[in-house]
């Protein structure tokens, strides 16, 4: 529970900091904007394609680094 309570804390803190324009919103974006382009890539099926990029790019380099 404590940890749920922490969790949603930083959540707000962050949302916060976001919109009083504490943080730079290129770099440090609010989690409601995180989140709506987490939904937008999962909904066109981008996020898929790009978890798949990436996972092949730590695969590769685990390979590699295994034959060393």
């Amino acid at each position: 529970m404590k940890g749920l309570l922490s969790l949603i804390a930083l959540l707000g803190f962050w949302q916060a900091a976001g919109l009083a324009g504490w943080t730079n919103q290129y770099l440090l974006p609010p989690p409601t904007e995180v989140f709506r382009a987490f939904k937008d890539l999962a909904a066109g099926g981008g996020l898929l394609l790009h978890t798949l990029s990436s996972l092949t790019r730590v695969l590769t380099g685990l390979f590699f680094a295994c034959l060393t």
